[in-house]
């Protein structure tokens, strides 16, 4: 504390050795650099507040949007439509990616029936136009999938998927 009186001292002296309208000017200065302060402080607020609420509202957008694309897959999933069951399961999804510009980067058959799949980075709408069609035409799933955001908007990376022939 004594450091604060002695700057309090210091200043009040200075403030005092200075004329009438010399101290004018200085509380002048001082309320005008104070008002700059509190003004610089709430736009620094204000301007994260709204770049938060704009983020939030594009994640809320984001999520809306693949919770119906989730909904689409799974009424697809149960519709019903005749399947193609020919030609080994590997031939099938090589094939089809190919025909989605999806890049396979590793296949690796597990059992009969069951494919565990490494991807490029994709874009996601590809992504569930592929996935729908291996379903609905040759009737492989996606039984389990783990996907994240890249930094590339639309573009999802996928570090799990597991296909099964039902």
């Amino acid at each position: 504390m004594s450091a604060f009186q002695s700057l309090k001292e210091k200043l009040l002296g200075f403030y005092q050795s200075k004329n009438e309208s010399e101290q004018r000017l200085l509380v002048i200065l001082a309320v005008t650099v104070l008002l700059f302060g509190i003004v610089s402080v709430y736009l620094s607020v204000a301007n994260g507040l709204a770049d938060t609420e704009k983020k939030l509202s594009r994640q809320l957008e984001l999520n809306s949007w693949a919770e119906q694309q989730i909904a689409i897959i799974k009424q697809s999933q149960g519709n019903g439509r005749a399947t193609d069951n020919s030609g080994s399961m590997t031939e099938v999804i090589n094939t089809s990616a190919r025909r989605f510009n999806i890049t396979l980067a590793r296949l690796q058959p597990q059992q009969n029936n069951y494919v565990k799949v490494g991807l490029e980075d994709v874009n996601f709408n590809q992504l569930m136009q592929w996935l729908t069609q291996l379903q609905n035409t040759y009737s492989i799933r996606a039984a389990n999938i783990d996907i994240s955001k890249t930094e590339t908007q639309g573009i999802v990376r996928v570090r799990r998927l597991d296909l099964e022939r039902i």
